[in-house]
């Protein structure tokens, strides 16, 4: 699974595995999810659908594999990832507490 967000626009993409799909439509508020079956390329799927990466794309740090960085890196030259680990770890802190 992986979540697209431009911060300019606000443009949002989820991609999810196929049958992922139904589920993710029923329980989040994203317009526009799409679904990457086993037997497709997931750098082809999000190439297709997605048209606004910046130079600087944040990655959960403690998710994303090594393998899955250099394949990004690869499909996406020039791309900077920046761990954004602790940010997401301080915005699920305040859901809970809430």
């Amino acid at each position: 699974m992986a979540f697209f967000m431009n911060v300019s626009s606000e443009k949002e993409c989820l991609f999810v595995p196929s049958l992922d799909k139904e589920a993710a439509v029923k329980e989040s508020n994203i317009s526009n999810i799409q679904a990457i079956s086993g037997e497709e390329d997931t750098f082809e799927v999000i190439n297709k659908n997605l048209h606004y990466l910046s130079d600087t794309v944040g990655v959960e740090g403690k998710v994303i594999s090594y393998n899955r960085t250099i394949d990004f890196k690869k499909n996406y030259l020039g791309i900077q990832l920046e761990d954004i680990q602790p940010t997401l770890s301080n915005i699920r802190l305040k859901k809970i507490v809430v």
